[in-house]
This record gives structure tokens, C-alpha cells and sequence, in this order.
């Protein structure tokens, strides 16, 4: 057979046109479902923000296009997420409650999470709103205990009230070249402040990633280990202990009294 001859016949066996038409559309089918899911993507960044715990619709690792319904799933959590950081309630919550709540929203506990409709969204928010003043008691209570450590061996801690000072121990270390904070124990110097501007009428004060308080110690060093922020004067130690004074006794004393009812003389 010629080779002409033999090129036609598997042309027309394979249909040649229909195949090339068809890879092409798939092609162009492609494209366009890429650019939607980059289109997709954009609008749920501007919507809900891009955090570095938010879900990358265009980057995920397995998805399965037959059944979008993991993909849809994080989504909605990670929504959430964003919902709950914007309506900065967890500024108000002590960081027991503030971890609930992360726990609820995180995958690995495979908890139901709401849709998000109007009604869910309006229903949340009031919610909350609602328990602003137990949630913000809960706060002082950590926080006074907080500063209270357990089997604390400092004559500066009070057993039954806070006072001028307070030794707060193995929180701090020696980092490459300043002290840096313990990870753990980031979100409670945060519910410090937080708790402090909250009781000097100015609400809380959680404007910052990691907090006033806490970027101003990571500053020290041994060289230099001593600073202030509006509410404290503080000093770093190589042994791990951070020294705290109080500068607003007036705060101080509204602290005791508002945690003094639950466990002041527990």
C-alpha cells in the first residue's frame, strides 16, 4: 500500500478532523475553567481576606472534580474563620474560649459547621454580641489567674489579689540575638493587654498580629532588657522570667474586683 493511501485510510479511522476539533475545544474548555477558578479565587481573597490559615481554592493538593464537596467544605470553614477574625469577637474571649472555637472550625475535628447564609451570619453575630460581657469576665478571670502561676514560689505574687507587680516565669528565652516569647504563651500577654484596655474603657485592643505587649518584649535582649507599653514596665531575665509592673493601679483594682467574686479568696 501506498503510503499516501495509508495515511488517508487512518484518517479516516481515526476521523482526524473530529479529533483535532475536539482536543482543541478541550483546550479552550480548559482555559476557561482555570480562569474561572483564578476568577473564583480572587473574589473569595477580596471577600474574606487572604490569612495564612486561608484555603487556596487554584493550589489544592487532591482535589476530586467529580465531587467538589471537600473543596466546598474547607471553604465554608475557612470562611467562617474569616467571618469570626473580622468580627474580632475572639479578642473578647479568654484564650480558652478563643481555642474552642478554633477547635470548632478546624478540620481535624470534623465538627458540623453552619452554612453561610444571612440568617446564620445575623444569627452568629447577635449571638455573640449577646455574651459579650460573660465572655469578657472569663477574660479577666484567666487573666488573673494568669497572673497568679500556680505553685508559685515569688514573694512579688499575691495568693489572693494582684499588686503593684507580678513574676511571670519561663516565659521568655534568648533567641538569636533578642528574647523571644514562649509560642504557648503569646495569646495570654495578648489577653493581658487585651484585658487591660478593656477595663480602661477603650474595648480590646487586639489591633496587632501578635500584640503591643508582646513585640515590645521580643525587643529586649540581654544588653537591653528592659521596656514599657502604655499599661506596663517590664524586664526579661536569662533564667526565663518575665517581671511585669503595673502601671494603672486603678486597673489593677478594677481587675480584682471583677475576677475577685469568682475565685479571689478560692
Amino acid at each position: 500500500m501506498k503510503s499516501s493511501e495509508h495515511a488517508a485510510n487512518l484518517s479516516k479511522a481515526l476521523n482526524l478532523r473530529e479529533v483535532v476539533r475536539i482536543y482543541q475545544e478541550c483546550e479552550e474548555d480548559l482555559r476557561r475553567a482555570y480562569a474561572l477558578l483564578v476568577s473564583v479565587q480572587e473574589r473569595l481573597d477580596s471577600t474574606f481576606g487572604t490569612g495564612s490559615r486561608y484555603f487556596s481554592v487554584t493550589t489544592h493538593s487532591n482535589p476530586n472534580f467529580k465531587h467538589p464537596e471537600e473543596v466546598l467544605r474547607e471553604i465554608k470553614r475557612n470562611a467562617w474563620a474569616a467571618l469570626v477574625d473580622r468580627m474580632g469577637i475572639k479578642s473578647i474571649m479568654s484564650v480558652a474560649r478563643a481555642k474552642e472555637l478554633d477547635d470548632q472550625l478546624d478540620e481535624k475535628y470534623k465538627g458540623e459547621i453552619p452554612e453561610i447564609t444571612f440568617e446564620n451570619v445575623a444569627s452568629t453575630l447577635k449571638g455573640m454580641h449577646d455574651q459579650i460581657p460573660v465572655m469578657a469576665k472569663e477574660a479577666v478571670i484567666e487573666v488573673f489567674e494568669f497572673l497568679r502561676p500556680p505553685r508559685n514560689r515569688f514573694k512579688t505574687n499575691k495568693p489572693f489579689e494582684i499588686g503593684a507587680r507580678a513574676v511571670i516565669p519561663r516565659i521568655v528565652h534568648m533567641g538569636w540575638r533578642t528574647y523571644t516569647v514562649e509560642y504557648s504563651d503569646k495569646p495570654s500577654l495578648r489577653a493581658l493587654e487585651n484585658v487591660f484596655s478593656y477595663l480602661d474603657g477603650k474595648g480590646f485592643a487586639d489591633r496587632t498580629f501578635q500584640g503591643v505587649l508582646v513585640e515590645a518584649i521580643e525587643k529586649t535582649s540581654p544588653q537591653n532588657n528592659e521596656g514599657q507599653t502604655e499599661y506596663f514596665r517590664f524586664k526579661t531575665h536569662k533564667n526565663g522570667n518575665l517581671h511585669i509592673e503595673f502601671l494603672r493601679p486603678d486597673l489593677v483594682k478594677e481587675l480584682n474586683r471583677v475576677a475577685g467574686g469568682h475565685c479571689l479568696k478560692a
